[in-house]
């Protein structure tokens, strides 16, 4: 099982377009993630059909008042800890995942796509064989 990993992209078009030929080549759009800065989001969730990831995350999921300042005397100065175990939970390295968050930063579009959970494989091996004998008739 494993990950492929496309881009960066810089343009929500690039990735729009690589999303379709994803799902074209057997992807299912639920195995396909796309980890993006908050601004665009919204463009990527309108126009395709698969899990769209940012730094921000929804009201209910913020961290408590506590939680934040427990963060600042923390020694670690990772703003980004969210998206960066999404990341390696995704089989990604640590420092693979901090270049791809320094992209993401910057505007860009990381998509990754399981690649062992396509559409028309078949998880059963193909050495399968029958254990019925043949009728031979003469």
């Amino acid at each position: 099982m494993g990950n492929e990993v496309f881009g960066p992209y810089e343009s929500t078009d690039e990735v729009i377009k690589m999303v379709n030929t994803l799902e074209l080549k057997g992807y299912k759009s639920s195995n396909i993630s796309l980890f993006a800065h908050e601004d665009k989001t919204e463009d990527l969730v309108k126009n395709t059909d698969v899990n769209v990831e940012s730094e921000t995350a929804s009201e209910k999921n913020q961290p408590k008042f506590i939680e934040k300042v427990q963060s600042l005397f923390k020694n670690t100065s990772d703003n980004h800890a969210g998206l960066h175990e999404k990341l390696t939970d995704g089989n990604i390295s640590d420092k693979q995942a901090e270049k791809f968050i320094e992209e993401i930063e910057d505007g860009k579009v990381v998509v990754i796509a399981d690649n062992a959970l396509r559409m028309g494989n078949d998880s059963t091996s193909d050495t399968i064989s029958m254990k019925e004998d043949i009728i031979k008739r003469d």
